[in-house]
């Protein structure tokens, strides 16, 4: 895509604005070089983060209705599938990252899941999936099939493979305007998420936890394997070879022998003072971060007897990351500063605290990932700050960006995303005096045009 070039200056970091107005997100995918999201108000914006210093707002489009729902965007033609309470619509992604309506759907009191393709798109409302066709004008459906509900779909090779409160479904889509019940799976669950991948979907329940499904026969699916554990909150899991590592609140560090897929098998729990939330995995060792037990490392060669062999406390472990020697830590102080804390564990007997960095007061801090030398830390209600820590002794903040609600991010290639949050796009870090530039807002899209905003200064 065309850029235009920048100009350093220095401004107030933006934030993702409407009409002046900070907007909470909903949901972002991303597109080539930007962030595709829908906020809470049914506003989608584009990011252009084709530089990771300088992330910024290029667009956005107030044709959607209050609340938003869900966003898809098809990689194969940059179209944006966005659903809400009163419309669904597609909009095209222009080379400047301008968001132009390409049409609409009325829906009278709310469209839910959408998957969007070049020339169909498929909607959960009213209790069934619409499948609309995308080459008319108005996008007619060209059926209807009734599932009793749709809380979140996924459409692979043919068949759509849906779900609601208590059921999984499997539709065969591959003639549009002809779709047809395959099979239908009740589960005596709550469902919320669907995730397909390599002949499994995977199911996640506010109830049951995680449950497989089989679906190499579409026909007949089957549940393959579950794990429910109502007296413990699961925060975070790790898999390595057949185990799976479990931040197990109070339970502490819990190991499934998952090599059955059908019959997990409960190895261990080691336990917490207060509540493990994070774990980490690395050539056989588990690093968790335990609350106020603070850095917990366990040899795991005996999996069913799980050692302790090292531990530092005096802070409140929130979430870590292992990468080598090193352990990156948030160190959360609840209504006070949050830290980051690193850590030499080359001696995992010994861990040694080589520094601690103070975000600012009030700044929540959420999730940690590492590319290259660039540690990237996504703030609750401090947006996504990057740390350069080639020298572990002396990090330091070399970009962000000031969005609301950042809970969850992550690295891979070229492009930082994670959890349906935000995502920031790494590129390479600018060399000159004065370091990274600031953000600032390049293009506003008001209605279904849009309009460049000048640089605020001259630099």
């Amino acid at each position: 895509m065309s850029k235009i070039p920048w100009r350093p200056c220095i401004s107030a970091r933006p934030r993702l604005l409407y009409f002046g107005v900070e907007t909470p997100v909903r949901s972002v995918e991303v597109y080539q070089e930007y962030a595709i999201t829908e906020n809470a108000f049914g506003y989608v914006h584009s990011l252009d983060v084709s530089d990771l210093t300088n992330p910024v707002q290029a667009a956005f489009n107030n044709v959607m209705g209050n609340p938003s729902n869900e966003i898809h965007v098809s990689q194969s033609d940059g179209q944006v599938h966005a659903t809400g309470a009163q419309y669904f619509a597609r909009l095209g992604i222009e080379e400047d990252g301008g968001l132009t309506t390409t049409g609409l759907r009325d829906f009278d009191f709310g469209s839910g899941a959408v998957f969007g393709t070049e020339t169909i798109a498929y909607v959960g409302y009213a209790g069934a999936v619409y499948i609309l066709d995308l080459l008319l004008p108005g996008f007619p459906p060209s059926a209807i099939i009734d599932t009793g509900g749709v809380t979140d779909l996924v459409v692979r090779d043919g068949y759509a493979y849906v779900i609601n409160s208590d059921r999984f479904q499997v539709l065969d889509v591959s003639i549009p305007n002809n779709p047809a019940h395959v099979s239908n799976l009740p589960l005596d669950t709550s469902l919320r998420d669907i995730v397909v991948s390599d002949g499994y979907a995977y199911l996640a329940s506010r109830i049951d936890g995680l449950k497989v499904i089989d679906i190499s026969d579409p026909e007949n699916p089957f549940e393959a394997g579950t794990y429910t554990d109502v007296f413990a909150i699961t925060w975070q899991t790790k898999v390595a070879g057949s185990h799976a590592y479990l931040a197990h609140s109070a339970n502490g560090l819990t190991i499934l022998d998952i090599s059955d897929l059908s019959r997990p098998e409960h190895l261990a729990s080691t336990g917490s003072l207060t509540e493990t939330r994070d774990v980490a995995y690395q050539a056989g060792l588990v690093y968790t971060a335990d609350g106020t037990g603070g850095l917990r490392i366990f040899d795991v060669a005996g999996p069913s007897q799980p050692l302790e062999i090292g531990t530092i406390g005096g802070f409140n472990g929130w979430r870590l990351l292992v990468d080598g020697d090193l352990v990156y830590l948030i160190d959360a102080v609840p209504n006070d500063y949050y830290f980051l804390r690193i850590f030499d564990v080359s001696d995992p007997t010994m861990p040694v605290e080589l520094f601690a960095m103070r975000f600012q007061e009030n700044e929540v801090m959420s999730d940690l990932t590492k590319y290259d030398d660039y540690l990237y830390v996504a703030g609750d209600n401090a947006g996504v700050r990057i740390i350069d820590v080639a020298d572990p002794l002396l990090p330091m903040e070399v970009g962000s960006y000031d969005l609301p609600d950042v809970t969850d991010l992550g690295v891979e290639g070229g492009t930082a995303l994670r959890g349906g949050i935000r995502c920031v796009r790494r590129g390479p870090l600018p060399s000159q005096p004065g370091g990274p530039r600031e953000p600032a807002v390049r293009w506003q899209l008001r209605g279904d045009g849009h309009e460049r905003v000048p640089p605020r200064c001259d630099g």
